[in-house]
């Protein structure tokens, strides 16, 4: 809004390229056009301070309108872009981006499930820029994913970034990506119900979007207790393979293999950076830059480090290093059969899991007194299996 206080005159020319943005309907004003009215009377407005009166426009109605050069919608324009402005007139549009009847509708719903700031005057620039900086600041993983996304997911994230005109993106674009009329066609058609069911559905996409790379690290952390055969938590595990690897340290030679293990039982990162870590090493690449390809490389990597440690615990465990009374036991368990083949691993339980351990011990114990010798054989035999078919 204009203060009275205008010694300058400033007022009706500003007036007056805001008439022109609203006569032309949504439809792009070219700056060369501005540039004519302007000069002519009654402003007579001279060349040199023509991109001045612009820019105190755009600053007065930010919310209001979009600028465009060669045809891009430009987020934030600065001062380097009303310098090329000056130089090349004819490379930018100006348009007032209005919104009227259903659209009005399709905002107020757009607004609310975003989350957006409530205002006098809506306009669609007021959910199309926070929906391109939430777009440029995603990571690279997020950008590129495709295996973990719904399919509407990556169709609305298409549009954002294909988008070269705000109005279009946010009533023809969006509502296509994400199986809805355009409603700057059907308007007749649509609804408040509509609205607020699009409105829905871009706030799933965009929660799905968002949710991608956390999903990727709960991935990654998942993958690599499993890949150590853990059924705990992700604490539980971090604070039992500090055991593991306290016990087997002297033996880990591998370089290779001694990193990965160090850098599994960091005890010094947080939950992200320990998933974050973990995958950067054994993907060769941070994971806010992988790709589908990536994450494939990553679980097949990291189950064979797994058993690669595994093997190596096995062959230099050292019980006496592990404390049982701060976290659960640990014991190698070792077969062989007279052809010399062997069966060699260490096994681990939690005290969490020391009930259920003793449970399990009386009812063999209780099986083995009225089997005899002939259970203990079969014992060996299930044992041997379970190992064989374990075997790192």
């Amino acid at each position: 809004e204009l203060v009275r206080d205008d010694p300058l005159r400033v007022g009706p020319l500003i007036r007056h390229i805001h008439k022109l943005l609203l006569d032309a309907d949504t439809k792009r004003c070219s700056v060369t056009a501005l540039f004519a009215e302007m000069r002519a009377a009654p402003f007579g407005v001279r060349d040199g301070i023509l991109p001045l009166f612009l820019a105190i426009y755009l600053a007065g109605h930010w919310d209001q309108t979009a600028l465009y050069e060669d045809g891009t919608f430009i987020e934030k324009p600065g001062a380097d872009v009303f310098q090329r402005l000056a130089k090349e007139p004819e490379a930018f549009d100006f348009q007032h981006c209005s919104i009227r009847g259903l659209r009005r509708e399709l905002f107020n719903q757009v607004a609310v499930v975003l989350g957006l700031p409530k205002t006098r005057k809506p306009d669609v620039l007021q959910v199309v820029r926070p929906l391109m900086v939430f777009a440029g600041r995603l990571p690279e993983y997020s950008i590129h994913a495709q295996r973990h996304l719904e399919s509407k997911t990556r169709k609305m994230r298409e549009a954002i970034f294909q988008s070269r005109e705000p109005i279009t993106l946010l009533f023809h674009a969006l509502p296509t990506a994400l199986s809805f009329e355009p409603f700057a066609v059907a308007a007749g058609k649509m609804n408040a119900k509509d609205a607020q069911a699009f409105a829905e559905a871009l706030n799933a996409a965009v929660l799905d979007l968002r949710e991608s790379y956390p999903r990727l690290l709960h991935r990654i952390t998942f993958s690599a207790l499993s890949a150590f055969r853990f059924q705990g938590t992700m604490a539980e595990f971090r604070k039992q393979f500090s055991l593991r690897l306290t016990a087997v340290a002297h033996s880990l030679t591998d370089p290779e293999l001694r990193v990965f293990a160090n850098r599994v039982g960091d005890p010094s990162l947080a939950e992200r950076e320990w998933s974050e870590s973990v995958g950067t090493y054994v993907a060769n690449k941070s994971p806010e830059r992988w790709r589908d390809a990536d994450e494939d490389e990553f679980h097949s990597r990291v189950a064979s480090l797994a058993s690669r440690f595994s093997r190596a615990e096995a062959a230099g465990f050292n019980g006496k290093v592990v404390d049982p009374e701060k976290l659960g036991r640990a014991v190698r368990f070792t077969l062989t059969r007279p052809d010399g083949r062997e069966v060699d691993q260490v096994i681990h339980w939690t005290s969490k899991e020391e009930a259920d351990v003793k449970k399990a011990r009386i009812e063999l114990d209780r099986l083995m007194a009225r089997l005899g010798p002939t259970g203990m054989a079969a014992a060996a035999q299930f044992v041997w299996d379970i190992l064989e078919k374990t075997k790192p």
